[in-house]
């Protein structure tokens, strides 16, 4: 399973983090089903820092 992040920032000058999250390999799936987890624990997650804020 793979999962990557982006950062930007938008118009207030604040910082934006987007995780993204794509299907996991079959031995993956196995691991997963014998923990009971889901197979994507998350999709997409977006997050936003004010702390940033300039």
């Amino acid at each position: 399973m793979q999962s990557s992040v982006a950062s930007m920032n938008n118009k207030e000058n604040e910082k934006i983090y987007v995780k993204l999250c794509i299907n996991p390999t079959i031995d993956q799936q196995l691991i997963f089903d014998s923990l009971n987890f889901k197979h994507r624990p998350f999709v997409r997650k977006i997050k936003i820092d004010p702390q940033l804020k300039k």
